[in-house]
């Protein structure tokens, strides 16, 4: 179900469970005003919300932004797993002001993200066995970073980020699955030094070309966690690109 059939069922009442919510925002797209990445806005300017709250304001489509937009500003597309890292637990309102407009309290915005529980470990060859987990705050300049880089690859199809840890082992590492229609050794190369830099000296990074998704490891990451980058391709995206 795509997520504006979810928002008209939630205009009319409807109660949609937060693990739908996120299930829907895996499989979009949206829009943000630029300027609004580290920076939310008064609600007051778009109704519906008491004065004086703070939001991120996110929209649909080119044509929800410019109903409500007097600047016409400039505006990028970001996937739901990022907005929901944008949000880092605050308020958003998707379409603002519409008949079909969704506003998600702090609370409710916490509810979804917490839908992304650690999961259950995978054995592997003889009695090795690891640990996957959904890293719960991913820093948000590296996922800038990183997805900027994956825009420029046209083969990356998306892109997970999870600790894993080996049953044995306390202390886990970060890892960065990526699923592309190429090997790439460069861009895995690129993105492996890009990680290393946000991380502190004595934490490595590992960086996964995902294979074969419908076992294993693969298999778990698909199921389990949600991609904080999508390659988009469509009308929409041309849209955007050319509206």
């Amino acid at each position: 179900m795509d997520l504006e059939t979810l928002l008209v069922q939630s205009r009319r009442g409807q109660n949609i469970a937060p693990a739908h919510w996120l299930a829907t925002l895996r499989m979009t797209h949206l829009l943000i005003p630029r300027d609004l990445t580290h920076t939310a806005c008064d609600a007051s300017k778009f109704g519906g919300i008491n004065a004086g709250m703070t939001i991120i304001p996110v929209f649909t489509s080119p044509g929800e932004w410019r109903r409500v937009s007097q600047s016409q500003g400039e505006i990028r597309l970001i996937s739901g797993m990022e907005l929901l890292i944008l949000s880092s637990g605050n308020a958003i309102y998707i379409n603002p002001g519409s008949s079909t407009g969704r506003f998600f309290s702090g609370e409710e915005v916490k509810a979804i993200c917490a839908e992304e529980q650690q999961i259950e470990q995978q054995t592997l060859c003889g009695n090795s066995a690891i640990r996957i987990s959904a890293h719960s705050a991913p820093p948000e300049a590296m996922i800038a970073e990183l997805c900027q880089c994956f825009r420029l690859h046209h083969t990356v199809r998306a892109a997970y980020l999870a600790w894993v840890r080996e049953i044995a082992e306390e202390t886990p590492t970060l890892l960065i699955a990526i699923a592309s229609e190429a090997c790439d050794q460069r861009l895995i190369q690129q993105v492996g030094e890009l990680a290393v830099s946000f991380m502190p000296d004595d934490e490595a990074v590992d960086v996964y070309l995902m294979g074969d998704e419908s076992t294993g490891i693969d298999h778990l990451i698909m199921t389990h966690l949600t991609p904080f980058y999508q390659r988009r391709w469509g009308s929409f995206l041309r849209e955007y690109q050319h509206g």
